[in-house]
């Protein structure tokens, strides 16, 4: 195993895709452990890990974002937003969260959500007079409950190597979703106060309020659709992704009528490309538990971390601080994958609810977004703004101590977590 474990953080540090730096070291391990006799089932391992109809909701999930994001959703969002909270103080930056928090019900991706939306809403706060690395720090920020309010997809992946209800965690997701944004609205208000902030003063025409609202509600029943669907027992996600596709399509072609027929083919391509990373990895996930299950890696660990305590509120704090740390160099799906097996059994041995760890893991491993020095959102919205990545972290810092001290409230309270999937009966 000491084999398995240098090849995979060297090729991890040389740059490798995560899917075969989890592939190669696997592959390596069956051959130096005399196990060769095996090697004929691990394409058997990799294509059995994908056969779920969970996971067949990602792709579609993604496409629907897809639709959505090119259906010019985003500028309609900003606008129904601004005209409901633009005359507070600091309007734009909870626009920014607002904007974050919805849009994550559709695209349920960090980075789609900075690369969507992020040069309108930093060239809509720099033009209403906000410093550019402020307007950078909240874009950055507001993404992080990209992969936390449903549809997140990695959610879905959790679900896929686990086995929990992907509607049970979705019905999870949300409370501390919006736990999250709310701490994000303290520093804005903090801020707006200190710096004087701007506030829209001028009147928005009758008719022209009641278009941007019309607008904005398309897009705002996409999420309300799918996931009132999901917790209804409607549908399942799978059927809900589906049913978000063809809305997304109704919306665009017929009601905000800015899709043509010429967008598929990009849009198709984007689909296939960001799906096909994402399962890849998830069939490479099944190899490594596969591999893992041979040196009862899990079963080490739980004795290892139960030889300390058994305490599972300590335990998921330990398990915040590694994944905050993980966060730092890798992103948020590998983090879930290479975690989640490893983990896991200890958790639901010490009596953590499976929704909560699952919960706990993906919204501190999306920290992971803004923090350098891989921080996927932070590098990308830098990069939008034009300015370095030391002055917007610099600002990302007080959003990231308020949605860390949310984490640990979560962690405190698990009815945070809980109480909607109860609600729901999905538990």
């Amino acid at each position: 195993m000491t084999t398995f474990t240098i090849v995979f953080l060297l090729a991890l540090f040389l740059g490798m895709p995560v899917a075969f730096a989890l592939g190669v070291p696997s592959l390596m391990y069956l051959v130096e452990s005399g196990q060769t006799s095996i090697l004929p089932m691990m394409p058997q391992k990799i294509f059995g890990g994908l056969n779920s109809f969970t996971l067949l909701a990602v792709p579609y999930f993604i496409f629907a974002g897809e639709i959505m994001s090119k259906a010019g959703i985003t500028e309609r969002l900003a606008n129904l937003f601004y005209l409901l909270v633009g005359r507070v103080k600091g309007g734009l930056a909870y626009v920014n969260i607002l904007n974050s928090t919805v849009f994550a019900g559709i695209s349920g991706s960090a980075i789609t959500d900075i690369m969507a939306m992020g040069s309108l809403e930093i060239n809509m706060m720099v033009e209403q007079g906000y410093e550019k690395d402020f307007a950078t720090a909240c874009t950055v920020s507001s993404s992080v409950v990209g992969p936390i309010i449903p549809p997140s997809i990695m959610a879905a992946m959790y679900s896929g190597i686990t086995g929990v209800s992907l509607g049970a965690l979705f019905a999870g997701g949300y409370l501390p979703g919006i736990l999250f944004s709310l701490s994000m609205a303290i520093i804005i208000f903090l801020q707006a106060k200190k710096r004087n902030y701007p506030r829209r003063m001028e009147k928005i025409p009758f008719k022209a309020a009641v278009k941007i609202v019309i607008d904005g509600i398309v897009a705002i029943l996409m999420p309300v659709i799918m996931i009132g669907g999901i917790l209804g027992g409607v549908f399942t996600p799978t059927e809900a992704a589906i049913v978000g596709v063809v809305y997304a399509i109704i919306a665009g072609f017929f009601i905000l009528r800015t899709l043509k027929l010429s967008d598929f083919p990009e849009m198709i391509v984007n689909t296939i490309k960001n799906a096909s990373g994402l399962l890849l990895l998830m069939g490479i996930a099944y190899l490594f538990g596969w591999v893992l299950s041979f040196e009862n890696v899990s079963g080490n660990v739980a004795d290892l971390i139960t030889s300390y305590t058994t305490n599972p509120t300590i335990f998921m704090l330990l398990v915040v601080l590694l994944a905050l740390f993980a966060g730092m160099w890798m992103e948020v799906g590998t983090i879930v994958i290479l975690f989640t097996p490893i983990l896991y059994p200890t958790a639901v041995m010490l009596g953590v609810h499976p929704i909560v760890f699952g919960v706990i893991l993906i919204i501190t491993s999306a920290l992971g977004v803004t923090t350098p020095p891989v921080g996927v959102c932070l590098y990308a919205a830098s990069s939008i703004a034009g300015i370095p990545i030391e002055r917007t972290f610099r600002r990302v810092a007080p959003f990231f101590i308020a949605q860390v001290c949310a984490v640990v409230l979560m962690v405190l309270f698990p009815d945070i977590i809980l109480f909607l999937p109860r609600v729901f009966g999905l538990i």
